[in-house]
Order: structure tokens, then C-alpha cells, then sequence
């Protein structure tokens, strides 16, 4: 998405993804509130590995769901339920 010119923003739960992340040219995100307020009413990709880390990412407290704007979409590419994506 980078290299197609596009403004990515990124935030890990881990603190090593996202320094090669910002070498590459992208914006560093130091919550996920300030993820949210960062892509507004765009797309946000998520790459976890199971239901429950998903569930924690988007709902718990200080989420996504707290900070993301209502027409933003989430994409969710991991390996989770089809009935805990549709929530």
C-alpha cells in the first residue's frame, strides 16, 4: 500500500513490527485511539491470530470500537470466526 503512494498507518502490540514500519515511511500509531483517529472513516486491516486477540483489539476497553469513526470498515485477514467477524 505504500509503494502505491497510499498514507498507511500502523500500530502493533509488539514493539518491533512497527520501527521497521516507520523506516519504510509509514506513520506510527502509539495506541489504537490514535489508530482510529488516524484513519477516520477509512479502512483498517488487521492481521491477528485468533478470535480472541481480534475481540481484544476491536472491543476492549480503549479499543477500536471505543475510537473508530462509524463508517470506517475493518478488514479482518486472520484466522477468525466467520461469526465473531460479523460482530
Amino acid at each position: 500500500l505504500r509503494d502505491t503512494g497510499a498514507h498507511v498507518v500502523v500500530w502493533n502490540r509488539s514493539p518491533g513490527p512497527p520501527v521497521s514500519a516507520e523506516a519504510a515511511g509509514m506513520t506510527v500509531a502509539p495506541s489504537l485511539p490514535a489508530l482510529a483517529r488516524a484513519v477516520r472513516d477509512g479502512p483498517v486491516c488487521l492481521g491477528l491470530t485468533t478470535t480472541d486477540v481480534v475481540e481484544q483489539i476491536v472491543f476492549a476497553r480503549e479499543g477500536l470500537h471505543d475510537s473508530l469513526d462509524p463508517q470506517a470498515l475493518i478488514l479482518d485477514f486472520g484466522t477468525t470466526s466467520v461469526e465473531a467477524t460479523r460482530r
